[in-house]
């Protein structure tokens, strides 16, 4: 498991505009920020005289980065990811890659938006994609970032995030191959882990170990993946009125159909602003 968010489908529209090796400086940059994640966690553990886990992680990643020019497998727009992998996993192998790995997972919210480009370049790719209600997903970010929060941000978020994943989630129950794609509702996962759990375990094909219901960061044990220290926002009491509509008009009808039907105390006002940005 890379213990952090890559970013990189997201970011790599951005990054192919660079050079090999400044595409490779900014990668490198940015996982290894990462890997001394704040305030900070020493994921690749700490470092001693004469040896940085951070050093030679930076070079297996140069080098993985550089495969592509010898191997014509390796030819693909998402090898970076893959070199960071590998690079990654030899910092857990003490410089070799663990006999015993047979997967690895990247975990960067969005990537359901480039599911054709994954599985292009990873044929053998499972893709597991959670979803949660769209008014407790609007009113944890909003609440997370309350110095930066405005108008433009409730509307860029819902139309250029939400909406796109919650459409790919609809189709994807549907449509995509069971074997391939598997979607987890987080209220389904909270409620009942256990079970939830084995159904992904079975989907990847690993044993349903008790681990699995442990939260770890880098392998060691971790508070529960939460922004929040006690409760988590209500999305009434944090959306407004405008905000609510804006989630009503992009995100309900693909919502409904993952089971998350309209609130019902939506009021006349707010149905009323629905309909006039309709129109």
């Amino acid at each position: 498991m890379v213990p952090t968010e890559s970013g990189f489908y997201p970011l790599e529209r951005k990054l192919s505009v660079l050079s090999p090796d400044r595409h490779l400086a900014h990668l490198a940059r940015h996982w290894l920020e990462r890997l001394a994640d704040p305030p900070p966690f020493w994921l690749l553990g700490s470092s001693a005289p004469g040896r940085s886990p951070y050093v030679a992680f930076a070079r297996d990643l140069a080098g993985w980065w550089q495969v592509p020019g010898t191997r014509a497998d390796a030819r693909m727009a998402s090898w970076p990811l893959a070199a960071l992998a590998v690079a990654y996993a030899r910092q857990l192998g003490a410089g070799r890659l663990p006999q015993s790995a047979r997967m690895w997972v990247e975990k960067t919210p969005g990537s359901e938006r480039f599911l054709d480009r994954i599985w292009r370049d990873f044929p053998a790719a499972r893709v597991i994609q959670i979803v949660r209600r769209p008014e407790a997903v609007l009113a944890s970010i909003k609440r997370m970032r309350p110095g930066r929060w405005h108008r433009r941000n409730s509307l860029l978020h819902v139309v250029r995030q939400m909406a796109p994943s919650y459409r790919i989630a609809a189709a994807g129950e549907r449509r995509l191959p069971k074997e391939r794609y598997r979607l987890v509702r987080y209220e389904d996962l909270t409620e009942d882990p256990v079970a939830v759990m084995r159904e992904i375990a079975g989907f990847l094909g690993i044993a349903p170990h008790p681990s699995l219901l442990q939260p770890t960061v880098a392998g060691r044990m971790a508070s529960n993946n939460s922004s929040f220290n006690v409760s988590r926002p209500d999305p009434f009491g944090v959306l407004d009125p405008i905000e609510r509509a804006l989630l009503a008009l992009a995100v309900a009808r693909p919502a409904a159909r993952l089971g998350y039907t309209r609130s019902q105390s939506l009021s006349a006002t707010e149905h009323r602003i629905v309909g006039e940005l309709a129109q």
